[in-house]
């Protein structure tokens, strides 16, 4: 659910489906989360009925939740900077970092999330209020194969009020006078686009 949440984010930016995500992941950390190994339950804690509390942490038929949770922490420390994602991130990898690199084909969902830990993704922000224009943003960038990306707005509307109340320090661009389309970063290294043409380069 929270994997689908930050998914309609990122290709709608409604501000609520990203606030219903952090709420999501903070309850699923007060039930869930091993303070002290790191890594997640599949239960909830205090439920009667269990003699212990089991993890899953192979990718099978659907990736396990092990991997989907590294890959919501990653996404949801770029897209918040909130440090404490990051620092859960590590945690949960050096958990199971040994066995996932040792036996690649039981951990393939949980290789792609370090790789989005190792290798920084590209970060693009969209700027400007119409909807039509992130609509068509959006359809660029999802046109390009980009892995590791993430997408945020500074749309001066709900989105970018989120973002300013989780102390988001990345979006003072869309207060300039001369606001640009979009800021694409990789490695704290920005570039900005002024049309829909030089995002696309940019992506290239």
């Amino acid at each position: 659910m929270i994997t689908a949440l930050l998914d309609i984010y990122e290709n709608l930016g409604h501000a609520e489906s990203l606030k219903m995500a952090i709420d999501l992941q903070l309850t699923m950390n007060q039930l869930f989360y091993d303070t002290e190994t790191g890594d997640y339950f599949t239960v909830a804690k205090g439920d009667p009925n269990l003699i212990i509390r089991m993890k899953e942490e192979y990718d099978g038929a659907e990736p396990s939740p092990t991997s989907y949770t590294l890959h919501n922490l990653l996404r949801l420390y770029h897209i918040t900077q909130n440090e404490d994602y990051l620092v859960k991130s590590k945690k949960l990898i050096s958990c199971h970092r040994e066995q996932a690199l040792t036996h690649p084909i039981i951990f393939p969902h949980f290789i792609t999330a370090l790789d989005m830990y190792y290798h920084k993704p590209i970060h693009i922000t969209l700027i400007g209020s119409s909807q039509d224009t992130q609509r068509k943003a959006i359809q660029v960038i999802q046109s390009k194969f980009i892995p590791n990306k993430i997408i945020t707005f500074a749309d001066n509307g709900e989105s970018q009020q989120l973002l300013s109340s989780l102390g988001v320090d990345y979006i003072s661009v869309a207060e300039s006078k001369n606001p640009p389309f979009a800021q694409v970063c990789q490695n704290r290294t920005c570039q900005l686009a002024y049309s829909l043409t030089e995002l696309e380069n940019l992506l290239k």
